[in-house]
């Protein structure tokens, strides 16, 4: 018997909060010390990193393994991404050319395709649930079709991330010192509002990229990669923004700036364009934070971010 999603059995793996408490208190103890934190807020720190398995969308356990490593080194750390690299999988994801951007919101399957197990034709979302990529959030239970099913996310950060991580490495084939050195200055750039030497840092990130791992004729590639890069230097980035006109490639909140992007393939004034005519600055107007329209066009051939340009909300409004 398959007791995979049975409700009877939702709390066999992994711990609970309650398990948590009650069996490494000196663990806990020892953290909250070491960081100077009260235990309302190591707790939710162990919800945020290592919680949100669920198997019925009610329970959610924490992860095991994480959770001891973390006790054993005393350091919230993804330990996830080093438990092994799933190449299969970031492989199947890249030949399929699938839009993992999706995976950020909930995904909903039916009951009956994951409980399906066809190899050489695995639905994804399956593989990802069954590999802990993906966990069920919610039971959707059809009362008047009789029918079930799930609403499937990232159980928590250091899932999230080390599947961030994984599809690096497979869509740019770059060395992980590299890409940490390059995300770093990103971050900076970000944060401070240098915007040219965050490009700067963009094309270097693309230029790294080795010709035969590039996805020819897909705007969709690139957007991958930007998108990939952001959620790893830590910024707020809401992919396929939709509004009451139209849906805004991106939009990168720090603390003090907010960026509107959109992307073209060779066309900067088009990328441009469109957020002016859709008005896709307006959400943030009132925001109280700088808002800046980018439009960022890549160049096919030269395989990289051929020219961009930003502007001020007053500045775009006066474009003709």
């Amino acid at each position: 018997t398959d007791i995979t999603v049975s409700e009877k059995y939702s709390q066999i793996t992994g711990y609970t909060e309650r398990e948590i408490i009650d069996n490494y208190s000196e663990y806990l103890v020892e953290i909250e010390k070491k960081y100077d934190i009260d235990r309302k807020r190591l707790l939710s720190l162990l919800k945020l990193w290592y919680n949100g398995y669920s198997w019925d969308g009610k329970n959610f356990m924490y992860n095991p393994f994480s959770v001891l490593n973390l006790f054993e080194e005393m350091s919230f750390k993804n330990y996830w991404f080093k438990s092994g690299t799933p190449t299969f999988l970031t492989k199947i994801i890249k030949e399929r050319k699938v839009d993992i951007i999706k995976y950020d919101n909930l995904v909903n399957v039916d009951d009956d395709i994951l409980d399906s197990y066809e190899i050489d034709n695995i639905d994804l979302n399956v593989l990802l649930f069954q590999a802990g990529y993906l966990t069920i959030k919610e039971r959707i239970v059809e009362p008047e079709e009789l029918s079930i099913s799930y609403n499937l996310s990232y159980p928590n950060k250091e899932v999230r991330e080390s599947f961030y991580k994984f599809l690096v490495s497979e869509f740019t084939a770059i060395d992980k010192t590299t890409f940490s050195d390059i995300v770093k200055n990103l971050k900076q750039e970000l944060e401070n509002n240098h915007f040219d030497r965050f490009i700067a840092n963009l094309v270097s990130l693309f230029a790294d990229i080795p010709h035969n791992i590039f996805i020819k004729e897909s705007e969709r590639y690139y957007h991958t990669i930007v998108y990939l890069t952001m959620q790893l230097l830590g910024a707020k980035i809401i992919p396929e923004k939709s509004t009451n006109r139209g849906r805004i490639d991106a939009v990168i909140l720090t603390k003090k700036y907010i960026f509107v992007l959109e992307f073209k393939m060779n066309n900067v004034t088009a990328a441009l364009k469109q957020i002016k005519e859709k008005k896709y600055y307006e959400p943030y107007l009132s925001d109280g934070r700088e808002v800046f329209c980018i439009g960022v066009a890549f160049d096919e051939k030269e395989r990289n971010i051929k020219e961009y340009k930003i502007k001020t909300v007053d500045e775009l409004l006066k474009m003709k």
